[in-house]
């Protein structure tokens, strides 16, 4: 009994780990963005943030801030659905005891993880924002 609690542990946590948030904390594009977003690399964007001068610089700042969140979102839901996998209903009826808690503590760790990620996402949603607002401003400012 002992040994197979264990090797279904094992395996929650791999396949938990196997959706470990890779891509988002490199700053990589997943091919859905726009080009301005696709273009830029984590080590670009910290750069063009310390040059940007026109509204073109801060337009590509936002969008690949609005990627970043899309990203982050997808990993929100991902964890979200892990999250509800592990619901104490769920681990009762799959696990009969087998595991007690392990489900639980699954269904926390995923649950702060999709929070995490939403953080994450409103936070480049307002970077995004506010590099958009900048470069509403040098345009007119350059109209003048």
């Amino acid at each position: 009994m002992r040994r197979l609690a264990t090797t279904i542990l094992v395996a929650a946590f791999v396949a938990i780990g196997l959706w470990a948030p890779g891509s988002w904390a490199a700053g990589a594009a997943n091919g859905n963005g726009t080009e301005a977003a696709q273009a830029l690399k984590a080590a670009d964007i910290v750069k063009l943030i310390n040059t940007a001068r026109t509204p073109a610089d801060h337009l590509k700042i936002a969008a690949w801030f609005d990627e970043q969140a899309k990203e982050a979102r997808a990993e929100a839901k991902k964890f979200g659905s892990l999250s509800d996998c592990y619901s104490e209903e769920r681990n009762k009826a799959m696990y009969k005891g087998v595991a007690a808690g392990a489900g639980v503590h699954a269904h926390t760790w995923c649950s702060l993880q999709a929070h995490r990620y939403l953080t994450a996402a409103a936070d480049d949603e307002k970077l995004a924002k506010m590099h958009r607002t900048i470069a509403e401003r040098l345009a007119k400012a350059e109209k003048h």
